[in-house]
């Protein structure tokens, strides 16, 4: 999927979430706003016709300046194929939602690799 296409969906996939979700005007490169806000999240989209899934640095930095104007946080979208669709969000940020989910205490730390304090 590409442009507004992927954008899109990704609202649809986001609104039973964040039913405030919205596509941007004129897409983020216009607006500086991303192209999807949904909840605390601003969501660059990036599709492409190649198989290989690249994120240059530029482009996670713009989108992280973006986000954080607006408190909110980033994460960039990326199609390749319509069945390959993967989220981009800072590691720390991914911790953090993983220390608050229900996944983490589900299951024991011991069968979790790394969950343990100290292992690296």
């Amino acid at each position: 999927m590409l442009g507004r296409a992927l954008e899109r969906f990704i609202v649809g996939k986001f609104t039973t979430l964040f039913p405030g979700t919205k596509a941007t005007n004129n897409s983020g490169a216009v607006s500086g706003n991303g192209d999807v806000i949904a909840g605390p999240w601003q969501i660059e989209c990036k599709g492409t016709h190649r198989v290989n899934i690249q994120i240059k640095a530029d482009d996670w930095d713009k989108a992280r300046r973006q986000a954080w104007r607006h408190k909110r946080e980033p994460v960039i979208i990326h199609s390749a194929r319509d069945n390959l669709t993967l989220a981009t969000i800072d590691l720390e940020t991914f911790l953090e939602l993983l220390q608050r989910s229900p996944l983490l205490s589900a299951h024991d730390e011991e069968s979790i690799p790394g969950a343990r304090k100290g292992t690296q």
